[in-house]
C-alpha cells in the first residue's frame, strides 16, 4: 500500500513537471506555474552529485528550484535539456529534451498531420519526457485559433490530448 501511495505522488510530481515545462515555454520562459510558485535558493546536494555525475561535459548550468523539484537547464551537444530532481531526497525525477517533429513515432505523425494540421492548428514544440524508470513519452504543443493543446504521445505512437490551455 505504502507503494502504491509513493507512486501515485511520483505520478503527480511527474505530470506537474510536464505541465510546468509546457507553461514555462508558451509564457515566454517563466519558469514556474503558480502551484510551485514558492522558491527555495538551495538544490538538494545529492540532486547536484548526480547531475554532476551523469552530465560531466557541459556547461552554464542553470538551476531553478520550487518546494518540490529542482530542474537544471544546459545545452548538451548544441540541444536544450532539463533535468528534474526531488528535492527531498535529491533523486532523479526526469529528463526532458526539445525534439523535432520528425523524430516522434511514424503513427503520430501520421495522426498528428492529419488532426493538428494548418491552418487550425500551429506546431509549437515536440518534447522527449522520460522518468526515472527510463519510461519515454513525448508532448507535442500545438496552438489553435481557441486554444493550445499539449498532445501526449506514447512510445507506439497513440496521441492523447494531455491538457488544453485556453
Amino acid at each position: 500500500m505504502k507503494h502504491n501511495t509513493l507512486s501515485q505522488k511520483t505520478n503527480t510530481i511527474n505530470k506537474q513537471l510536464v505541465m510546468a515545462f509546457f507553461v514555462a515555454m508558451m509564457l515566454i520562459g517563466t519558469a514556474f506555474t503558480k502551484a510551485n510558485a514558492a522558491t527555495t535558493t538551495t538544490v538538494n546536494s545529492n540532486a547536484v552529485a548526480l547531475f554532476k555525475e551523469a552530465y560531466k561535459n557541459v556547461s552554464k548550468v542553470t538551476w531553478k528550484t520550487t518546494k518540490l523539484f529542482s530542474k537544471a537547464s544546459f545545452v548538451q551537444d548544441g540541444v536544450a535539456m532539463e533535468v528534474f530532481y526531488n528535492n527531498n531526497d535529491g533523486s532523479l525525477i526526469a529528463t526532458s529534451k526539445s525534439i523535432s517533429f520528425t523524430t516522434l513515432p511514424a503513427a503520430a505523425i501520421k495522426y498528428i498531420s492529419k488532426n493538428y494540421a494548418a491552418p487550425n492548428y500551429t506546431l509549437k514544440s515536440c518534447i522527449e519526457y522520460t522518468n526515472s524508470d527510463n519510461e519515454t513519452s513525448y508532448y507535442v504543443s500545438v496552438e489553435g485559433t481557441k486554444a493550445t493543446k499539449v498532445l501526449e504521445v506514447s512510445n507506439n505512437g497513440s496521441v492523447s490530448v494531455f491538457k488544453t490551455i485556453k
